[in-house]
This record gives structure tokens, C-alpha cells and sequence, in this order.
């Protein structure tokens, strides 16, 4: 059957080749493939072409001969008045070869059991960058209403910022659960209208509405960060969850939900999740992309935290589960989300005096002729502000602010991370990559120190750098 395909494509493509050898050159590319003379008139796009019979054809796409010839043709091409027979059986060839439509720029999102980011932020911060994420949920966050906003917000990287829900019951002496969403201040995450009306007993959630333009943008995408601690009911979580997958069927249907977290639902293997989970997200069209275990330790794999959308999405990619160093007993889940909007990008206004430009010589002569000298003030702070004020108008003269504005850069920001605790990073990486080589019980203890050796140090550069500025 292939073979026939082919053979019957190229029939008609040479059959194609011989009807349109005579036509003007700038009835598209195909006809600089047959061996054509050009000549010039009496302007640019009036040149005529004709078919040389004594020169041979040249082979079909000649990219030599096509620029060759496209220049003395005037237009490189020039859509056809008429249907091609030619074109349409290369776009059903490329159809039947599974081409697909682009689903569009990405964003990069992950979701992580932190086990308490609290004391914690510098070490989210450099998962956020080593991952190059745009947006991070965590559960078991651990963070209570009393907290401070310096606690709350210290998860959030430059250029970012966080939503918090805390479980209600929870204090600073019994902290637990709490959920909360990391996310680019160039994305727009509002909470999600039915967040109020949520009141379920055996898992947490956080229901939020996600726009990557404006918040007016059609291209909206409903997150629902969940946590369901081991100690709840599992048939009363089905219930509980299967009301709210109904409760949002709008957008599962557009293919615009995404639900990821810790839901202790492991299955009979480390690849799996509980089947009746299975056969609920399945009841709703959706289906979880996890593949691999995300909580491992030397003896023990499960799947426990999972990335649920639409059966047939196309819209979610690159689904991985990340190492998190000793952050967490857990792994960090990554994977790309399409977006049908590309992410604005940040723009920063900054302000500059080009003091390369100004004559100093000058500078100085209008200073001593300035009340500085001639009429300077009595007191002290009198005196302070005529200084301020004189010089600032002498170098609005001379050098006047200018203001510029440009994007912000994309790379990661990790300037303030030490020498020593990026070669503690690199131990880290070294003794990861040989314990999963030997699967020795000695290599993962070694593996495990390094982990809380480069943790501490990250802690340590943080609060170093803060101090500092």
C-alpha cells in the first residue's frame, strides 16, 4: 500500500512537471525545476521564461539553480491562480504521515511534596532555577495563617510570587498540610471562583485560574493543586474528588484543566496508581501522565504524585520526575504545558547618566560660579539641600537622566549561590549519578550527606547574600 502511494505521487508529480514547464516563472517554484531560459524586459517582474529544449532538465528541487534562476525571474514565488494537483498530494502525503498541528509555546510547571517550605525557600529557589520553572505547586507547605509575610513569601524567587492556602486547623505549634502555587509575575493565577464554596474532609485543594497573557485572554487554565494526607479515607477521596472533577467538567472538556499533587494513591507497582483512581480520572476523560515512582528511597518506590488532564490532550509534554536532593523525601514533577498565548515577557524601565559625555572642565566652572560659592547657606541642613539641589541642576545640564527600557533576562539567576556551595552541588550530582550506577546501600549514605552538605550551604549563601545587601 506504500509502496503504491508513492508510486502514484510521482506519477502525478512528473505529469504535473510536463503541464506546467511552459508557464510564467512567477507561477510559483516548481517550474525553476525544468530547465528554464529567462529574459529579461523592460522591468524587474515583466521578465519572460521560456523552456530550453536542448538543455537538459535539471534534478527536481535544484536549490543551485533555484536561486540561480529566482533572481533574473524577479519574485521568488507567487501564490497559483488555479488548483495543484501536486500540492494537494504532498499536504494529503504529510497528513498520512501523522503531521500534527504545533500546539503552541510552552510553560514550564512542576509540582513538588515540599514537606514544609518553612526555613526552606532558598533551597525552592534553586529548584525553580535549575529546572528553569515558570511555575512550582507545592503541598504540605506547612504554612499558617500567623506566619509572618516574610515566612510566606520567602519561597518565591526574584520575579515571582506565591498564593497560600494553609489548612485552616493548623498553627505555629502544630503546623501540617497547606498548599501553595508558585508562579512568574508575567502569568496571571487568580483563585478560581468555586475555591470558596470547596469544603472536603479528606484532601486539601487549591483551585486556581491561570491565564498566561492577560487575565482577559480566552486561553484560561483551570490548576487544581490537591493533597490528600495517608490518614483519610480512600473510598470517601474518590467521592470527594469525583464531585469536584464534575464540578469543573466545562473546562476538562475544553481541555483546559490540569490537576497535579500528592494524592497517596500508589498502585500495585512503582509505575501505577491505585485502580479505582484510574477508573475514576477515566469515568471524567482524563488520565494521569506520571509513568515513574516519585517518592524513592534506597528500598521503597511508589507513584504518589500525579499530573492528570485530558485523555486526549496534546497540550501537556516532557513529563519527568526530577531529582530534589534531600529538599524532600519526594521527587519534583516537571513537564511542559502549551499554551495557545505566548508569555509576555518582562520588561524593566531603568535610568542612566552617560557621565562618559560630560566636559568636566566646564562642570567645575559652572560649579564655583553656582550659589554654592557665591551665596552658600547657614546651616547645616540648609546647606545640605542647596548641595543637592544645586548639582543635581548643573548635572541635568551637562548629563541629563535618560530612561531606557529592555526585556528581562531569561537566564537563571544564581549569582547568589557561593563557590563552595555550587562545588557542593557538583558532589552532590557526582555521588547521585554513582549511587544509581551501583545501587549500593554505602553509596546512597554517601549520596545522603552530600545532599545535606549542599543544602546547608545554599541556606548559608542566601542569608550570607541578605546580610550583605
Amino acid at each position: 500500500m506504500v509502496w503504491t502511494t508513492f508510486v502514484a505521487f510521482f506519477v502525478i508529480l512528473s505529469l504535473t512537471a510536463r503541464e506546467n514547464s511552459n508557464t510564467h516563472c512567477r507561477d510559483g517554484l516548481w517550474t525553476l525545476c525544468c530547465g528554464i531560459v529567462c529574459r529579461p524586459g523592460p522591468t524587474r517582474y515583466n521578465a519572460t521564461c521560456r523552456l530550453d529544449s536542448n538543455r537538459p532538465a535539471p534534478t527536481m528541487f535544484n536549490v543551485k539553480s533555484i536561486h540561480q534562476v529566482a533572481g533574473k525571474c524577479g519574485e521568488f514565488y507567487r501564490p497559483r491562480n488555479y488548483v495543484s494537483y501536486s500540492s494537494s498530494v504532498i499536504a494529503f502525503l504529510l497528513i498520512m504521515s501523522g503531521l500534527e498541528i504545533n500546539p503552541g509555546p510552552s510553560i514550564a510547571m512542576g509540582c513538588l511534596n515540599a514537606q514544609s517550605i518553612v526555613h526552606k525557600g532558598p533551597l525552592v529557589h534553586d529548584l525553580i532555577d535549575s529546572y528553569r520553572l515558570d511555575a512550582l505547586a507545592i503541598c504540605e507547605s506547612k504554612i499558617v495563617n500567623d506566619d509572618s509575610a516574610a515566612i510566606k513569601m520567602d519561597s518565591a524567587p526574584s520575579g515571582f510570587r506565591v498564593l497560600h492556602i494553609p489548612r485552616p486547623k493548623a498553627t505555629a505549634r502544630n503546623r501540617g498540610g497547606g498548599l501553595c502555587f508558585v508562579h512568574r509575575d508575567t502569568i496571571v493565577v487568580k483563585g478560581h471562583p468555586l475555591q470558596r464554596s470547596l469544603c472536603y474532609t479528606s484532601f486539601e485543594c487549591q483551585l486556581l485560574k491561570l491565564h498566561v497573557g492577560s487575565s482577559g485572554s480566552t486561553d484560561g487554565v483551570t490548576v487544581a493543586v490537591v493533597y490528600r494526607p495517608p490518614s483519610s479515607s480512600l473510598p470517601t477521596f474518590f467521592d470527594e474528588f469525583s464531585d469536584l472533577l464534575a464540578r469543573v467538567g466545562d473546562v476538562i472538556d475544553a481541555d483546559q484543566f490540569v490537576a497535579c499533587g500528592d494524592v497517596n494513591c500508589g498502585g500495585a507497582d512503582s509505575t501505577s496508581i491505585h485502580g479505582e483512581l484510574a477508573t475514576l480520572l477515566a469515568a471524567h476523560g482524563l488520565r494521569q501522565f506520571v509513568t515513574s515512582a516519585t517518592r524513592r528511597t534506597s528500598t521503597v518506590s511508589n507513584l504518589l504524585d500525579v499530573v492528570v488532564a485530558s485523555a486526549d490532550s496534546n497540550r501537556i509534554t516532557r513529563v519527568a520526575v526530577q531529582p530534589t536532593h534531600d529538599v524532600s523525601d519526594h521527587d519534583l514533577v516537571t513537564w511542559s504545558w502549551a499554551s495557545r498565548v505566548r508569555p509576555p515577557r518582562h520588561v524593566l524601565t531603568y535610568r542612566f547618566r552617560n557621565l562618559k559625555a560630560v566636559d568636566w572642565t566646564l562642570f567645575n566652572e559652572d560649579l564655583r560660579r553656582s550659589q554654592l560659592f557665591t551665596l552658600p547657606a547657614d546651616t547645616a541642613s540648609a546647606f545640605a539641600d542647596q548641595l543637592d539641589i544645586t548639582v543635581t541642576g548643573i548635572l541635568n545640564r551637562h548629563c541629563p537622566m535618560q530612561v531606557r527600557r529592555k526585556f528581562a533576562s531569561c537566564r537563571r539567576d544564581s549569582r547568589w549561590l557561593s563557590t563552595s556551595a555550587v562545588d557542593a552541588k557538583r558532589t552532590r550530582r557526582r555521588l547521585e549519578r554513582k549511587w544509581k550506577s551501583s545501587h549500593r546501600e554505602e553509596d546512597y549514605t554517601l549520596y545522603r550527606k552530600a545532599c545535606r552538605a549542599a543544602n546547608k550551604l545554599i541556606i548559608d549563601s542566601r542569608q550570607h547574600r541578605l546580610r550583605v545587601f
